[in-house]
């Protein structure tokens, strides 16, 4: 399995969006998303909601968040970064 992180560049816009307090949509429910979620907890990152690619998902809760569809991101002005937990990321990409 192969993973990659952004480059130096892109770490640093992913970094002041967070610092920014920008909003953070994260993008799966799955064993990652929850990883991930309980990474973020106690941070400045502000969640403003979650996406899934699964359908039956879609206006419940998941862990406390509105989960929402990936093409309800734009409807989040606020979204300044997106943290895909998922092993398809590269698809997601």
């Amino acid at each position: 399995m192969h993973y990659s992180a952004p480059q130096n560049n892109q770490n640093k816009i992913l970094l002041d969006s967070f610092i920014r307090g920008n909003d953070t949509i994260l993008f799966g429910t799955g064993n990652l998303g929850k990883i991930a979620l309980k990474s973020i907890t106690n941070t400045s990152v502000n969640i403003a909601a979650i996406a899934d690619n699964d359908e039956s998902k879609w206006g419940t809760k998941w862990s406390g968040y509105d989960v929402i569809s990936p093409d309800d991101i734009v409807n989040y002005p606020n979204v300044g970064s997106i943290v895909i937990a998922s092993l398809n990321f590269t698809y997601m990409r």
